[in-house]
């Protein structure tokens, strides 16, 4: 996990790293974060001197630059959330490519989003919020950085899609 002024990176998000809290409201707490925390003040990218991640959840450009930014937050938030809607893990043995990359075949080959859906929480009365969340997962999976959201917006778009979705 590194930190700038304004900003925790967290290096990658998984789903088993969240737990629900016991609040009203559902807010969610990281847990099992077992990096270290470094500071930059000069609000510079912090560079790594190693890959610290799971594959599968980690950003490809992280792989070969070592840069933490927001980005690489909002790529490994992005595989969660196509992790819940359509149900598969992050990394499947068989198969050669991660959830991402699968996701974005599934979008290329013309296939429809509710074919990529988990049977199991699958109903048509929620078809169209997790259509919706099957996108934004692939949006914020773009292998392009300057293409995904910041994590700000990424807050912005889910608190707006609650409301819309009331």
């Amino acid at each position: 996990m590194h930190k700038t002024p304004d900003q925790v990176h967290a290096e990658e998000f998984k789903s088993h790293d969240w737990r629900n809290s016991e609040s009203l409201q559902c807010r969610f707490k990281l847990s099992n974060m077992d990096c270290s925390l470094t500071e930059n003040c000069k609000g510079e990218t912090e560079t790594a001197s190693a890959i610290a991640g799971t594959f599968g959840y980690l950003a490809p450009e992280y792989a070969y630059t070592l840069k933490v930014n927001d980005k690489i937050d909002v790529y490994s938030f992005g595989v969660v959330l196509l992790e819940l809607v359509t149900g598969r893990e992050p990394i499947n043995g068989d198969e050669h490519i991660n959830l991402a990359q699968w996701a974005w075949n599934h979008h290329e080959e013309g296939n429809l989003v509710v074919d990529a859906i988990d049977e199991e929480i699958k109903e048509a009365c929620f078809l169209n919020e997790m259509s919706s969340m099957f996108k934004l997962g692939l949006i914020w999976t773009s292998t392009i950085p300057s293409a995904r959201s910041s994590m700000k917006e990424v807050l912005q778009i889910l608190l707006l899609s609650l409301t819309t979705s009331s």
